[in-house]
């Protein structure tokens, strides 16, 4: 049977529920921060260095797609560390806290780099591409942290076949989201790119 995205929000939504409030502390949190970067304001502010490279065209667009979805692979092994055991299961809190910490940090350095021209790249590209891979991860996070909680029940551990037979397909739906939003970024950015911004 096909993964249901809609029943697994259903069945977690206590939890996202958490999470979103600590995406929205996280966001909250790095735009703050960014208003301490005062005074002349340089690409290198920003705290995503793919990013960077694209912008300073030294990271083509395949080569972006490609990086980011290599970075969000490490996060992917994160999750997976963090979840062996039940006392480090509160990271997942953390790693959702400190991506979407990066997130609105980056969006508010964007902002305040290209103003208009930011502010249009910031909410039609960077801001949804990037919720939406945050989403992915929020979901992978969930699915994780609570089947190490119901399958220390049975002895059995995230690395069993039984875990892995009941979780796979929304694993990968979750993944394959995360890789739609990078393809997403990768196709309009550079439009946006080379339509408003000159970076010296």
């Amino acid at each position: 049977m096909a993964f249901n995205l809609k029943d697994h929000f259903a069945r977690f939504k206590k939890m996202y529920i958490v999470f979103s409030l600590i995406m929205l502390i996280g966001l909250v949190t790095g735009m703050l921060t960014a208003f301490k970067y005062t005074g002349e304001i340089t690409v290198q502010h920003l705290n995503d260095n793919v990013l960077v490279g694209f912008l300073e065209k030294k990271v083509g667009a395949f080569s972006l797609l490609f990086k980011r979805i290599f970075a969000f692979c490490i996060l992917f092994f994160i999750i997976i560390a963090i979840n062996f055991k039940k006392f480090t299961c509160f990271l997942n809190f953390f790693l959702i806290l400190y991506e979407s910490y990066l997130l609105g940090l980056n969006c508010a350095i964007f902002i305040m780099l290209f103003n208009i021209s930011g502010i249009i790249n910031v909410f039609i590209v960077y801001l949804p591409c990037h919720l939406i891979s945050l989403i992915a991860l929020m979901g992978l996070c969930t699915i994780f942290c609570s089947s190490c909680f119901s399958l220390c029940r049975y002895r059995e551990s995230i690395f069993s076949q039984f875990f892995w037979q009941q979780n796979g397909r929304s694993i990968i739906t979750f993944l394959l989201i995360a890789i739609f939003a990078f393809l997403l970024e990768m196709l309009l950015l550079p439009s946006f790119c080379s339509a408003f911004f000159i970076v010296k």
